[in-house]
């Protein structure tokens, strides 16, 4: 069983310095973190350019990044979305180091709606053409009640759990459910 590890929402694009409401990845690695999650849609006014500078000055820094792609509900809605992934791929990401893509539908985020498995699969295969990655989860409204059906979605790593890690006893059940999955004591 793996220790737990100290991870980061949001860093700075510079390695090192004062930047207020915001931490350097360098100062993030020196008080142990190993995560770092970046591109999230509560982040919106990042843009693509940032969020993939941001990403290689974690890398360099010894983080391993966890960049959010992700369509809107718009853009869902007029059938959009392998438009909006290839795009964020393509100008989110970072051309070289280790990282894991996080798919995770806006309109998803905190609403109960889950994209059905075939959905999911579909974008994950989009981000493995674009990017040559296999390092690919899935977030938005990942809860206990669904998290067994995502576990069965081929091809993907884990979750990103958002607001069902606020509440311990939700929470604990989606522990519980993955070890059981995955047999782990």
């Amino acid at each position: 069983m793996h220790r737990p590890q100290l991870h980061k929402q949001n860093c700075h694009h510079k390695e090192f310095g004062s930047y207020t409401g915001e931490i350097s990845a360098g100062m993030l690695k020196e008080i142990g973190c190993s995560y770092v999650i970046l591109g999230h849609s509560e982040r919106a006014h990042e843009k693509d350019s940032e969020i993939k500078l941001k990403s290689k000055t974690a890398i360099e820094s010894g983080l391993h990044p966890i960049i959010c792609v992700g369509e809107n509900s718009e853009d869902y809605k007029n059938k959009k979305t392998k438009e909006v992934i290839e795009y964020q791929c393509k100008n989110r990401l970072p051309t070289q180091g280790e990282y894991t893509i996080a798919y995770e539908p806006i309109w998803a985020i905190g609403t109960g709606n889950v994209p059905n498995n075939d959905a999911i699969a579909e974008v994950i295969e989009i981000i493995k053409l674009c990017t040559g990655k296999k390092h690919i989860i899935y977030g938005g409204s990942v809860s206990s009640e669904n998290i067994g059906n995502l576990l069965s979605i081929p091809n993907l790593l884990g979750v990103l759990i958002g607001s069902a890690s606020l509440d311990f006893d939700h929470f604990y059940q989606i522990i519980q459910q993955v070890k059981k999955k995955f047999s782990l004591n």
